[in-house]
């Protein structure tokens, strides 16, 4: 099955909340993976970035180097042929369809 991975860099951004909601509204949500690439929030925010995803998504929360170490990290835990970013304070609009994307 084809999958879309969105990559979404992060750092120290609330916004990322709403960011990742507006990911889950795609019209066939399951042929999306998130990877979340977080170079310093606290734990509190971490914790209800946890609690958005799935578990096929990824977290990665460690200390990078800006914005494109960020997108390297995210594009080596890819496993998809499709892959895409948004950053933090980005949203997708309510008519997005994953499986468009990918055919």
């Amino acid at each position: 099955m084809k999958r879309l991975d969105v990559i979404v860099p992060s750092f120290k951004d609330p916004r990322i909340l709403v960011t990742i909601a507006s990911i889950r509204r795609f019209d066939d949500a399951d042929l999306v993976r998130i990877i979340i690439v977080d170079g310093g929030s606290d734990e509190e925010l971490l914790g209800k970035v946890r609690s958005l995803l799935n578990p096929d998504d990824t977290l990665i929360a460690e200390p990078d180097r800006g914005i494109f170490d960020a997108l390297n990290k995210g594009l080596r835990a890819s496993t998809s042929e499709f892959i895409g970013w948004l950053g933090s304070d980005d949203i997708f609009t309510d008519n997005v369809c994953a499986s468009y994307l990918v055919n």
